[in-house]
């Protein structure tokens, strides 16, 4: 269900989205809103505001329940009860029609999976590790994406792009919790040659 209005200069949107999600004998119901605000301020310049949440289903291979063994003492296996995570996100976005784009962004997570390794001894004293995912981790980062793009020529486009965040994850343990923390970024620049004039043909070049 949405709802979608547009002004001179603004636009508004709402939306809402029901997920019936079972598994065994469980079942949950989960209602996910979005909400988006853009302006206009000058012709030519867009800003929009945006907050949406999500789920993220787990894969196949967390789910499945069986053994595979690294060593006589060392196996991992699948959880068949674990839960959808939780994705909230917030994005200030900014473009123009000269190529200039950014995105500054806030996401968390909440229920996220996570492999956890626990140790157990057996009788002869022998430790035994086992690596099982669980629904216990959280996540938060905020970044800021920039990208330019520039046509040089009728059949060569530039792009620059780059991007800066600090992650912060936490695991939680029955008797403590882990953090892991730090800054990242990441910057790329590419070339995309267009081989014939119907750009169907691309070549495209990375670094």
């Amino acid at each position: 269900m949405s709802l979608h209005r547009d002004w001179d200069h603004f636009g508004f949107k709402a939306a809402l989205r029901y997920e019936h999600i079972s598994w065994d004998e469980d079942a949950r119901d989960y209602w996910l809103p979005s909400l988006s605000l853009s302006v206009k301020p000058h012709e030519g310049h867009h800003l929009s505001l945006s907050w949406g949440t999500s789920t993220i289903r787990p894969n196949f291979y967390d789910l499945n329940p069986f053994r595979v063994y690294k060593s006589i003492w060392e196996y991992s296996e699948g959880n068949p009860l674990l839960k959808p995570a939780r994705m909230s996100d917030i994005e200030l976005n900014y473009y123009n029609h000269k190529g200039l784009y950014a995105s500054a962004y806030h996401h968390h997570g909440s229920n996220m999976v996570i492999r956890t390794t626990s140790y157990s001894a057996n009788n002869r004293n022998e430790y035994l590790a086992e690596t099982m995912p669980q629904n216990n981790g959280r996540i938060n980062q905020t970044g800021l994406y920039l990208r330019y793009q520039r046509q040089m020529s009728e059949s060569l486009l530039a792009t620059v792009e780059g991007v800066g965040y600090y992650h912060e994850a936490t695991a939680q343990y029955d008797t403590e919790d882990c953090h892991l923390y730090g800054w990242g970024s990441r910057i790329s620049v590419s070339a995309d040659w267009y081989l014939n004039a119907q750009h169907t043909l691309l070549l495209n070049a990375r670094y």
